[in-house]
This record gives C-alpha cells, sequence and structure tokens, in this order.
C-alpha cells in the first residue's frame, strides 16, 4: 500500500507465486508453479495477472530436456483480457 502527493493517488499490490519440485528418479525433474499478480490504483486501470506452468527437466547422458507449458491470463481494466498458452523445448549439452 502506497500513498503519493502529488497527484494525489493510492496504489495496491499484490504477489504470490506457489512451486512445488518434485523428483521421482535421479535423471528427472517434476516441477509445476502458480502465480497471481495484482495492481490497483486509483488513478490507473487496475492490473491482474495469473500464470500456471509445468517443467520437466531429464537428464539423458550429457543432455539435459527441459520441455516447459505456460498459461497466462492477464487482464488490464475491465475490458482488456490476454490469455496464452505457451511452450517451449530447452536443449543442453554438457561438454
Amino acid at each position: 500500500w502506497m500513498d503519493f502527493w502529488d497527484p494525489s493517488h493510492q496504489t495496491r499490490t499484490l504477489n504470490a507465486q506457489f512451486t512445488m519440485t518434485y523428483t521421482p528418479a535421479p535423471w528427472l525433474l517434476v516441477e509445476g508453479s502458480a502465480s497471481l499478480r495484482r495492481l490497483s490504483d486509483t488513478l490507473l486501470l487496475s492490473e491482474r495477472d495469473r500464470e500456471a506452468s509445468m517443467r520437466l527437466r531429464w537428464f539423458i547422458r550429457r543432455v539435459e530436456v527441459w520441455p516447459t507449458v505456460s498459461l497466462i491470463d492477464r487482464r488490464r481494466g475491465g475490458d482488456t483480457s490476454t490469455q496464452a498458452l505457451e511452450a517451449t523445448v530447452r536443449i543442453v549439452r554438457r561438454f
């Protein structure tokens, strides 16, 4: 919660994140996360971001494979909204 004097207005922010990591085998790591961010301001449009993601990390000899899937929901004001589904694969070779 912040108060500003010139121009006079108030801003409130909320950030929360939860992450869970599970290692079912020495060569596999599973991670899930969820986050929420809210911004409220008496002069600006309110914003809300929600994100959920799942990531795997496989170790195959000297190669790491990291597939990730994320679902993102953003809202600004009462009428602007964006949803996105993102998928990436990262491959790293260790020498």
